[in-house]
C-alpha cells in the first residue's frame, strides 16, 4: 500500500434552500449589515458560499462576510450589461488564475456558472475579511440585541444550516471537503500475478 500526495479543489456541498432564501431577502440582510457585523449572527454559515483554491483548501464565506462583500461590490457583485451577478463560490488555481464560479443572477432570480479574469479577484477579498486586523471590533457582542425582523431571518438561516449539516453528516460528507493537500492510499497491483492450479 502506497500513499500519493493529491491536491483537490472540489466544489463544496451547496445548501440551495438557504442560498435561495438568502437572496430572496438580500435587501433586508444588507439593510441590517451593521447589526449583523456587531452580533453573533454574522457567523451563520450559508453552506456552499466561499472560495476553494488548489493547494489552499476551502475558505467558507459566512453571513457577515457576504453582506460586506456584496455591499462593497468588486468581484463579488458583478454588473454585466443589464445583468447583476452575485458571486457565491469561486474555485480555481492561484498559479494559473483559471477558475469556475457559481453565482446568483438577480434579474433571472436563479443561479448560474461563469468565470472571472483571475482566481485572485474573488479569493483575495474574502481572505482579507478573515485577517486578524479585520476581526470584529470593540462594538462586537455575541449576544447583542438585534431587530426582530433580522432575528427571524437569521433563525430561518440557522435552521437551514442545522438541517443541511445533519443531512450531510448522516451521509458521511463534509460541507467543505478540501484541504491544502492530502495523502491517499493507493493499492499496488503486482506486475506478474502468480497463477494457481496445475498444468494439464
Amino acid at each position: 500500500m502506497t500513499k500519493t500526495l493529491v491536491y483537490e479543489a472540489r466544489d463544496p456541498e451547496r445548501d440551495m434552500a438557504a442560498i435561495e432564501f438568502f437572496f430572496r431577502h438580500l435587501s433586508d440582510f444588507l439593510r441590517y449589515k451593521d447589526a449583523i457585523l456587531k452580533s453573533g449572527v454574522g457567523f451563520l454559515p450559508i453552506f456552499g458560499a466561499g472560495a476553494t483554491g488548489l493547494y489552499m483548501g476551502d475558505e467558507p464565506a459566512l453571513l457577515g462576510d457576504l453582506v460586506q462583500l456584496y455591499d462593497d461590490g468588486g468581484a463579488w457583485k458583478i454588473q454585466k450589461g443589464d445583468e447583476l451577478i452575485y458571486l457565491i463560490h469561486i474555485g480555481g488555481s492561484p498559479l494559473s488564475g483559471s477558475n469556475h464560479c457559481f453565482g446568483w443572477n438577480a434579474r433571472a432570480k436563479k443561479t448560474e456558472t461563469f468565470s472571472l479574469d483571475r482566481f485572485s479577484d474573488g479569493y483575495v477579498p474574502l481572505c482579507r475579511l478573515h485577517q486578524r486586523e479585520n476581526a470584529p471590533n470593540a462594538d462586537f457582542a455575541e449576544n447583542a440585541d438585534i431587530p426582530a425582523e433580522l432575528n427571524d431571518l437569521c433563525a430561518q438561516l440557522a435552521q437551514y444550516a442545522d438541517d443541511f449539516y445533519n443531512k450531510l453528516k448522516l451521509n458521511g460528507k463534509a460541507p467543505y471537503p478540501n484541504k491544502p493537500f492530502a495523502f491517499k492510499e493507493k493499492k499496488r497491483t503486482p506486475k506478474n500475478k502468480a497463477k494457481s492450479g496445475r498444468a494439464k
